[in-house]
């Protein structure tokens, strides 16, 4: 990239990026705590607040 506003572009870009894959991550982590069940006897999101699936 050249010129005065070349420069600003790839921090631009990478911080687009990096938003994206936060979003993402926060969405997969959301999931999994709703589909997760109990285990170990460690209960599960599910059952320790049912009235969230309701």
């Amino acid at each position: 990239a050249s010129g005065p506003f070349g420069a600003a572009t790839r921090p631009a870009a990478l911080d687009a990026l990096c938003s994206a894959a936060a979003r993402v991550f926060a969405r997969a982590m959301v999931h999994g705590l709703l589909a997760a069940t109990t285990a170990g006897g460690v209960p599960a999101y599910r059952d320790v607040w049912p009235e969230a699936f309701a």
